[in-house]
């Protein structure tokens, strides 16, 4: 069922903050018109903490930083070099840490491999056993990958909280990225949204609700 949702105009300026990421020389990588609609659904819900698995330079924490409340706990989990990263990326990432420290949250830099239940583990331990209150999905991108990482933190979630999934969008051009497989199934079982600009191009936000998916799902084949 898709969720209602209607992105009205923020009291905010997407491309304020955007500029301030080019001054520091940090790529974002989602498309703007996919990622602001994405900002103002979780500034309407106000999460006290967000874990991010895929950072790359910390872009899209920054981003989405500037729309959480003050004080909140920011978790990135990220190993620099990976497959779907840059080898460079490690020291863009701790400055947009130390940004977000300055700002008055609490930040927390996991680089280990994801998929792992102890990287899970060390995430909840992170937050004192208190419950993700929004996930976002952007590492591997492959549908072993990505399944992993859902089955690792769906069961820590709190109940109705979204979960975000970057590149859902089936794109020819990108036989390797096959976060679709895994969205089209998430999108039967729960609420969803969709941003999608481009499909034939790629990319692409999915939100899917925490609610009716049972922990451990298993999906055995794409």
């Amino acid at each position: 069922m898709p969720i209602e949702f209607t992105a009205t105009p923020p009291a905010w300026s997407y491309d304020d903050y955007w500029n301030e990421l080019r001054a520091m020389e940090i790529e974002l990588p989602q498309h703007s018109q996919e990622f602001q609609p994405l900002m103002q659904f979780l500034e309407k819900l106000q999460p006290c903490n967000l874990v991010e698995v895929g950072t790359r330079e910390g872009g899209s924490l920054f981003m989405l930083s500037r729309i959480m409340p003050p004080g909140s706990t920011i978790i990135s989990v990220d190993l620099p070099g990976m497959a779907w990263g840059r080898k460079d990326s490690g020291v863009r990432k701790q400055r947009i840490a130390e940004r977000l420290r300055a700002d008055g949250f609490t930040v927390h830099l996991v680089e280990r491999d994801s998929s792992l239940p102890e990287t899970a583990a060390e995430v909840s331990q992170l937050l004192d056993g208190a419950p993700i209150e929004a996930l976002f999905l952007d590492g591997d991108h492959a549908f072993d990958g990505v399944l992993a990482d859902f089955r690792n933190y769906q069961p820590l979630m709190k109940e109705h909280a979204p979960i975000f999934f970057h590149d859902i969008a089936q794109a020819p051009h990108l036989p390797k990225v096959e976060v679709h497989y895994l969205w089209r199934v998430l999108k039967t079982l729960a609420p969803y949204l969709e941003f999608v600009v481009a499909p034939h191009w790629g990319q692409g936000i999915g939100i899917v609700l925490n609610t009716g998916l049972a922990a451990g799902f298993d999906l055995k084949t794409r």
